[in-house]
């Protein structure tokens, strides 16, 4: 199963380049006609908006956002969300931990 999520990663991954360089192509080049151009360009957006409503329509999981939080680009179908804010209690009642986190992964990377 893990192979078959990976393939599928890569292969959307590989899809949304193309679909992006595709768009790039098409408005770089001057050898096509202006009318040519926009047909082109509207059957491309009309694919993309298509793709974005199939991907908000599917349930997502909040576990699985990437390393980070989302991120607010081309590429992302959701908007970034700032991380809650750390305050005085929590540091308090967590510090300890994230600092014990912090030396591990440090004594890792030496």
């Amino acid at each position: 199963m893990a192979r078959h999520v990976a393939d599928c990663l890569e292969q959307f991954n590989t899809g949304v380049d193309k679909v992006l360089q595709a768009r790039q192509m098409l408005m770089s080049d001057s050898r096509l006609s202006t009318s040519d151009k926009e047909k082109l360009l509207i059957a491309l957006e009309n694919s993309i908006h298509q793709a974005r409503k199939r991907l908000e329509a599917s349930p997502v999981d909040e576990r699985a956002e990437p390393e980070g939080g989302r991120a607010d680009s081309p590429h992302s179908v959701h908007s970034a969300r700032p991380p809650p804010p750390l305050d005085a209690n929590f540091l308090a009642q967590h510090g300890h931990q994230l600092i014990a986190l912090l030396q591990q992964n440090m004594a890792k990377q030496n």
